[in-house]
């Protein structure tokens, strides 16, 4: 390795003996390591703490070393790191950590709200002087010590720690000398706060274009899959066999993976961001965006799966939408069965036919019992597989399996293992909580109040027309939108609605009846404007919900639907809508009880020929 790592010590504490055979296989450690493997076993480990308590006890670290997770995904070279740290340690042995980090901007989607941090650093020396969990808080304290001994400090909440820390010999040590110390969140705030007694410091090394991040929640189970997916994290993508030898992908257009024997009924839609495992078919009619498929998966017709996550064997029967959800290996989902927001399925369990499962919902094939044996609350796993008390209004007529329901201590405590599927928690979910953003974005804020939504789109309205009427770069459209942006502390979603229905009401603003002449400005305005529609409309999640707006617009102004068609028309020869996105929207319509079936059906009719036109020259381009 580039950085000089010789050997590898893997602490396992769990799975202990799947562990050690995939290290074994000579398939993987041949060809991709020439480091030297060794196991430290400890079935009672708990923490990070215990662990390198066991490694001070057994003393076979003997030089610096570097500590991260098993769950650790990164690109980062490290040959800069080390050589910065051992310089310093021998200008000075109190430098015991170097911990990496990387800038994030507080609503990057990689970033987990449980893990954010606020730093102040030594800007000479990159001593971090304050170290700060955000979790839950808004206001900070800082000493006046800490400017009065430190002339230059910087203050950071930009930071993204990559999980990635750089140590000393003496760093196991210090963990057994302080019992309390259990992660390394412990560690490193003990460290600080005792700085002046026991005179030991901790470094940080910023780093710019690589990538590190660990997978700690769902959310960033999910954030970190988009990423290798859509190659951030090169070389570790799935093309590039980071697994055996056997799951060998093939990258296509739009970030589509295939595994090999892969069977895909010829009308189906592999939008972008799409893995598909060996083994897996896919049916007729069917549309799977921004998910993974397992292998050996069996997917039916008429099946739309977005933004979720399939695991191996899985079988979904026809007619069913799976949004946002994660299902485990050898789930079944019958036929009609619609799965929202934050729905968990574990290993084995079985849903349908025609069931709604209501938005972050956990079904589990084995049933939770309560335990008293301790005067306490106490939970246990209790295999029901052969139980036939099943709830059918919970999993279905067919279905096998029992909703997961975690007791919650009055004080609160627990809350911090409530939160759910991407960020969310269990406790509070809902429907007018979630913003769809937490997929397409992933970011961690909340919606902003009505209000605030209100003068964000009045602001967005004041620079589109601006824009139009004095030609203004779309550069500059793009640095006033993402201005109000960060004021108003909107998502992505509702940032491109509000690009594409204020830029349609600056067309068609004081008209009262639809006049042709209007289809000339609407055809120099995109011509102006769509790198703005583009630089916000890359993914094909963000097109439709610009599509969405713009179906929304002509619904609530009926007398100008006839300029629906030419708008549609416009964006796709300027590649902003992509075919497959304006297909699926037209026979997937909007849930958005507001504007009403008729009204849908009537302002699709509008762009029928347009519609018609793009399958007839999709159909004469698959020919």
């Amino acid at each position: 390795m580039g950085s000089g790592v010789k050997e590898i010590f893997v602490f396992c504490s769990y799975h202990v003996e799947q562990i050690i055979n995939y290290i074994k296989d000579p398939e993987w450690s041949a060809k991709r390591s020439t480091c030297t493997f060794h196991t430290v076993l400890s079935e009672g480990c708990m923490s990070l703490g215990d662990a390198l308590r066991e490694i001070d006890r057994q003393a076979f670290i003997k030089t610096d070393f570097i500590l991260v997770h098993g769950d650790l995904v990164s690109n980062i070279k490290l040959d800069k790191v080390l050589k910065e740290h051992k310089e310093r340690r021998q200008k000075s042995k109190s430098s015991i950590m170097t911990m990496i980090y990387k800038p994030a901007a507080p609503d990057h989607k990689t970033r987990s709200a449980e893990d954010d941090v606020f730093l102040a650093i030594a800007s000479s020396s990159n001593r971090i002087l304050h170290w700060e969990k955000t979790y839950k808080k808004n206001k900070f304290w800082l000493p006046l010590e800490l400017f009065i001994e430190n002339t230059d400090v910087k203050l950071r909440y930009d930071l993204l720690d990559c999980g990635i820390s750089v140590c000393s010999t003496e760093v196991p040590q210090l963990f057994t000398d302080n019992f309390d110390y259990q992660t390394k969140d412990d560690f490193v705030r003990g460290i600080i706060i005792n700085e002046e007694v026991m005179g030991n410091k901790i470094h940080c090394y910023v780093v710019d274009d690589e990538y590190g991040a660990r997978i700690t929640n769902l959310q960033m189970y999910d954030s970190i899959s988009k990423d290798i997916i859509r190659r951030w994290a090169y070389p570790v993508v799935p093309d590039n066999g980071i697994l055996h030898s056997d799951d060998r992908y093939i990258y296509n257009r739009h970030n589509v993976y295939f595994g090999p024997g892969v069977l895909l009924a010829r009308d189906c839609i592999l939008e972008q961001d799409v893995v598909v495992g060996s083994g897996s078919s896919v049916g007729t009619g069917s549309v799977i965006r921004n998910s993974v498929i397992g292998k050996q998966c069996v997917i039916g017709d008429n099946v739309v799966i977005e933004d979720s996550y399939i695991w191996d064997g899985v079988k979904v029967e026809n007619n069913c939408r799976i949004s946002k959800s994660l299902l485990c290996d050898k789930v079944l989902v019958k036929q009609n069965v619609t799965t929202q927001k934050g729905c968990i399925l574990s290993f084995n369990v079985v849903v349908g036919p025609d069931i709604d499962l209501r938005p972050g919902v956990k079904i589990t094939f084995k049933k939770a019992e309560n335990k008293d044996d301790f005067g306490m609350g106490e939970l246990s796993l209790v295999d029901k597989s052969n139980d036939e008390s099943c709830n059918a209004e919970e999993v279905g007529t067919d279905g096998r399996g029992y909703v997961w329901k975690k007791e919650v201590d009055s004080d609160g405590e627990d809350e911090q293992e409530l939160i759910d599927f991407w960020g969310h928690s269990s406790a509070n979910i809902s429907e007018e909580e979630s913003s769809d953003d937490s997929m397409s974005a992933g970011s961690p804020t909340s919606s902003p109040p009505p209000e605030d939504a209100k003068l964000f789109y009045n602001e967005v309205l004041d620079t589109v027309r601006n824009g139009i009427a004095n030609k203004v770069n779309p550069d500059n459209l793009v640095l006033e939108i993402n201005a109000s942006k960060y004021a108003y502390n909107v998502t992505f979603e509702e940032l491109n609605h509000a690009v594409t229905k204020t830029f349609l009401e600056c067309i068609f603003s004081g008209l009262t009846a639809y006049q042709q002449d209007v289809l000339k400005d609407m055809k120099k305005a995109v011509s102006h404007c769509h790198p703005l529609f583009a630089h916000y409309m890359k993914e094909a999640e963000n097109q439709r919900v610009g599509i969405l707006a713009a179906e929304e617009f002509f619904i609530q102004n009926e007398e100008m639907s006839p300029a629906f068609q030419t708008f549609l028309h416009l964006m796709y020869d300027r590649e902003v809508f992509d075919e497959g996105v304006i297909l699926d929207w037209f026979k997937s319509p909007s849930q958005d009880d507001s504007l009403g079936n008729e009204n849908q059906e009537k302002i699709r009719e509008q762009v029928s020929r347009f519609i018609t036109w793009l399958e007839e020259a999709e159909e004469e381009s698959d020919d």
